[in-house]
């Protein structure tokens, strides 16, 4: 559905414009072109407002080349031994759009509730008009009438005899019908040389099928009726197809012909018109139209083929098709790109833990984004760690990112959407257990797509809103944190081959915190511990001998748990 109102906005656009220029180009045309050129371009362009959907043709300054982001993966390795929950390092979920989809859904319902509304108008209006006609006509039984008419027939070569009604209710002639086209005059009289003129005028509708061109012109404004210019176009239009009927009419005909057929006219459309329907001739064009048709009717000039116009007007819509069709095709292969990069770094998020050493974030900062993002702005999550997306807790973690909504401007894309973080429980069951509000702005550099811009919101947790109220009241008793102290300290001399330990101490704010993280999105929602025997410790360590995570680890936490008041603290987690 996207790709159609996609095509259907570009085709009207481009329409729009050519009808725009065609139509300012109109009256210095007509003073050289002949108007029956003049009106088969109009009738091109109207067949061009409907069929958007037209041959595919490649054109060379169209053509985007591919663009292929690396997506390696990267396993992560923990500080030491296996107390630290794995990071998951296979794919997310498929990225999504789900508010996009549902925007260009609503745009398709408004669409078609607009073509039903259209089409539901001019039904009703053309059925109360043949249904006015049919009750206010009534054949033309005038021999002398009908003897015009036959031999204006002969003259014109038309086989097929069209109906003659006069009809009261109606106040200039016309010609009504697509399977029974019959011809209605006004019930004033018309003298014999003013009837051949208006008769031979209609016949000329008649021979050229032109109630079957307006249905076309009429198709154009129902599937484009949320654009003004295509009411114009129809309007230019109709109003050339009166002028270019008037021009067959006058063929060959002296000035003093030319006045009397111009004063018919006057004289015929001097009350206007009070019932018309769109799939009819309409003899009366409106003040301005009138002027433009005299004008018409009196120049005597000798005028040349249009052939060339039909060409050109032929060639644009041709032209903006091409353009329509592969422009859409450049448009979404860049789109997806750009979601597959999103997608991607999106995943890499898990492997930055942001709280460790500066040397050690910046390094792991170059080899998870550098293939993501713009080498400026890798330069600044270098030099200020924490301004970069990446991983704070051990858990919960950053998990992928949801797009919401993709914009392109300027040649830019502009994603929205949020950082999902989960636990092992979200993992098992699905959802998230805290959302932070993310847009990335993403621009082209070296024939890549890269991120240059990330704006982080305010998390939205997905867990209690006062989850912290009852913990506040918690405490421990300077023995129980001086055993859970103890237990750290054996912790450290068991693995002295890789860390070194330089001080451990309890902070109440700290052990609060990340206490109530533990029990609503770490091990502590599936464990069934207590809370009030889970406590947090802080502690600054050394790593030395393990290549990719040496360096210093400040205000590190050490979580223990115990069954009772009466048990031994145990550590079950780890991290930041």
């Amino acid at each position: 559905m996207e790709a159609f109102i996609r095509t259907l906005l570009e085709c009207s656009v481009a329409m729009a414009v050519i009808s725009l220029i065609y139509m300012y180009a109109a009256p210095r045309l007509s003073k050289r072109y002949s108007a029956k050129w003049l009106y088969y371009a109009w009738l091109m362009i109207g067949a061009g407002w409907i069929f958007p959907f037209r041959f595919r043709i490649e054109l060379p300054f169209f053509q985007v080349q591919d663009v292929n982001i690396p997506a390696t993966p990267v396993q992560f390795l923990p500080p030491a031994g296996d107390t630290l929950p794995s990071p998951i390092t296979t794919a997310g979920d498929v990225v999504n759009a789900p508010a996009a989809m549902t925007l260009w859904w609503l745009l398709a319902a408004i669409w078609i509730l607009g073509v039903i509304s259209v089409v539901v108008y001019h039904i009703l209006r053309h059925r109360r008009f043949i249904k006015m006609v049919n009750r206010w006509s009534e054949p033309v039984t005038d021999l002398k009438s009908l003897g015009i008419l036959n031999a204006l027939k002969s003259q014109l070569g038309i086989k097929k005899q069209p109906g003659l009604s006069v009809c009261q209710s109606i106040t200039s002639p016309m010609l009504v019908g697509f399977f029974r086209p019959t011809i209605l005059l006004p019930l004033h009289k018309n003298e014999g040389n003013e009837l051949s003129l208006i008769l031979k005028h209609e016949l000329i509708h008649f021979q050229r099928h032109d109630l079957w061109h307006k249905a076309l012109i009429l198709a154009a404004t129902v599937l484009h009726w949320f654009n003004p210019v295509v009411y114009i176009m129809a309007k230019a239009t109709a109003l050339q197809c009166e002028i270019s009927c008037d021009a067959l009419v006058l063929q060959g005909a002296d000035f003093q012909k030319r006045k009397q057929y111009g004063e018919t006219i006057i004289g015929v459309v001097r009350n206007g018109a009070k019932f018309r329907t769109a799939l009819s001739t309409n003899f009366y064009g409106g003040k301005k139209g009138m002027e433009n048709r005299i004008s018409s009717i009196m120049d005597t000039k000798r005028k040349k083929t249009g052939v060339i116009i039909l060409c050109a007007v032929l060639a644009s819509i041709i032209i903006t098709g091409g353009v329509a069709l592969s422009a859409p095709t450049s448009d979404k292969q860049d789109k997806q790109d750009v979601l597959s990069l999103v997608e991607n770094f999106g995943d890499m998020l898990k492997m930055v833990t942001l709280t460790a050493p500066q040397d050690i974030v910046a390094k792991s900062i170059e080899e998870h984004y550098s293939g993501y993002v713009t080498p400026e702005l890798l330069a600044m999550w270098q030099s200020d760690p924490l301004s970069a997306p990446g991983r704070t807790l051990s858990s919960p973690w950053p998990d992928r990112i949801e797009i919401t909504d993709i914009t392109f401007g300027d040649g830019e894309y502009t994603v929205s959407g949020a950082i999902i973080e989960v636990t092992s429980t979200e993992l098992q069951n699905g959802g998230a257990a805290a959302k932070y509000p993310v847009t990335l702005l993403i621009i082209k550099q070296d024939d890549r797509w890269l991120i240059s811009n990330v704006t982080l919101g305010s998390p939205v947790v997905a867990g209690p809103p006062d989850a912290d109220a009852n913990t506040e009241g918690i405490s421990y008793t300077q023995e129980e944190i001086d055993a859970a102290m103890k237990a750290a300290e054996t912790y450290f001399q068991e693995i002295a081959t890789s860390r070194t330990m330089e001080r451990i101490w309890f902070d109440k704010e700290a052990c609060t915190k990340m206490r109530s993280s533990y029990m609503q999105y770490g091990n502590g929602s599936i464990n069934g511990v207590k809370e009030e025997n889970v406590i947090v410790l802080l502690c600054d360590f050394e790593i030395k001998d393990y290549s990719s995570f040496e360096g210093k680890y400040p205000s590190w936490n050490l979580i223990f748990i115990r069954e009772n008041g009466e048990s031994s603290w145990v550590l079950d987690d780890q991290g930041y």
